[in-house]
């Protein structure tokens, strides 16, 4: 019966404890290659880094595309509370997965 308790309070303390302001700066640079994958539909452009001066002359490489693109979607259909909630869920779920 103890057990039963953590499946539901394990999670829920992760999904609680990961419910914070957006404090990594790296997110604005995956928004920014997310909204240009939306608006281009294109996954491999074939253009010059457009977004990180010292890396200007190099073709730009997508090794996170998908999770570019998704946190984009997240953004434009809720905004930063809507990437904090989705964060805290994608934590929380894979507490409860971690956990069984």
């Amino acid at each position: 019966m103890s057990s039963l308790y953590f499946i539901y309070i394990v999670p829920a303390l992760t999904f609680l404890f990961l419910l914070n302001k957006v404090s990594d700066f790296d997110i604005w640079t995956h928004l920014s290659l997310g909204r240009y994958i939306y608006e281009n539909l294109s996954l491999f452009p074939t253009l010059k880094e457009p977004l990180l001066y010292p890396l200007n002359d190099q073709p730009l490489q997508l090794q996170s595309w998908l999770f570019a693109l998704v946190v984009y979607v997240v953004h434009l259909f809720m905004g930063v509370n809507g990437l904090i909630f989705f964060n805290a869920l994608i934590g929380a779920l894979a507490a409860l997965f971690l956990y069984k």
